[in-house]
């Protein structure tokens, strides 16, 4: 398989999961700023940018 017909794949079969659990309301994945080819594969598997922002602390680094 090539790797978008992998990516589209698993973006499927957890599309299929979530909508099958009554308590999923959604997927949501996590993409650096920075990294714009896996932003790009996200969007051409259908997905869109949320408008949310992160915060955190990090104690390990």
């Amino acid at each position: 398989m090539e790797r978008l017909a992998e990516r589209q794949f698993l973006v499927d079969s957890e599309h299929r999961l979530a909508q099958a659990d009554q308590t999923v309301c959604g997927i949501r994945l996590y993409v650096d700023r920075a990294n714009q080819r896996a932003q790009r594969a996200y969007e051409q598997l259908g997905m869109k940018k949320a408008q949310l922002e992160m915060y955190e602390v990090d104690f390990v680094l």
